[in-house]
């Protein structure tokens, strides 16, 4: 992929365990990206999506980089 291009790319994965938060609450969560770094640039973009009962919802543009 070329410097600065844009892939827009979706990958979907259900949790085997359910749980549920309260309204506004923290949701913290470790994210292991295996061989990042061989095959992302080395700055990206994300965004996390969530489904519930009550529809798709999208997190704020997360910035991932390497050192």
């Amino acid at each position: 992929m070329a410097r600065g291009a844009i892939a827009d790319q979706s990958f979907w994965l259900k949790l085997q365990h359910h749980f549920s938060l309260e309204p506004e609450s923290t949701f913290r969560y470790e994210l292991l990206l295996k061989n990042y770094v061989a095959h992302m640039p080395n700055y990206a973009l994300i965004r996390f999506w969530i489904t519930t009962q009550k529809g798709k919802f999208a997190s704020e543009l997360v910035q991932i980089f390497t050192f």
